[in-house]
């Protein structure tokens, strides 16, 4: 049997004392923000038996929904930390909040903006028509950049830095 993480059952008064602090006023798919008290990175805090809670997974188990253990409530089409709507909301892994999620939402840190980058994006095109033009051997190119060889071969063969690309300007 696989194990939950669950809130404890939510009763009368403090479901009404939840639901009190989401603003569904924008309509069923539209994002419902919590009103409520906000830990410092914006999501919702809820207090239940004295714990404070997330409220997008409050609203996402009141509302049915299971995350089994490992999982994490995700936000899906509007990103919105503060958002209770369980349309929104989903059950995942943190492979998936930290990939095609982030990658989605243009949140992933890739290439230049990757707080450990050693290049840049045209650093990178460069490198790439070093080694294309064949005058220079990858260890060479990682010498003239100050990075390992290693690091060369994936970016040539498209391992690392996949997004940044030559474009080919043509005048007519």
């Amino acid at each position: 049997m696989i194990a939950t993480k669950e809130i404890p059952e939510i009763r009368g008064k403090d479901k009404d004392r939840f639901w009190s602090r989401v603003d569904k006023s924008g309509g069923p798919d539209a994002c419902w923000p919590w009103t409520g008290a906000k830990f410092p990175d914006g999501y919702g805090y809820f207090s239940l038996g004295g714990i404070g809670r997330c409220a997008h997974r409050v609203a996402f188990l009141l509302s049915g929904g299971i995350l089994n253990c490992g999982d994490l409530c995700l936000h899906g089409p509007c990103n919105n930390p503060s958002c209770c709507n369980p349309s929104h909301l989903s059950a995942g892994d943190s492979k998936k909040n930290n990939g095609s999620d982030k990658e989605r939402d243009g949140t992933k840190a890739v290439g230049s903006i990757h707080g450990k980058a050693k290049l840049t994006e045209s650093q990178v095109i460069e490198i790439r028509c070093l080694y294309e033009s064949k005058t220079m051997t990858q260890q060479a190119i990682a010498n003239i950049f100050g990075v390992d060889r290693s690091q060369i071969g994936n970016i040539v063969r498209r391992k690392y830095w996949n997004h940044a690309c030559l474009i080919h300007s043509t005048t007519t």
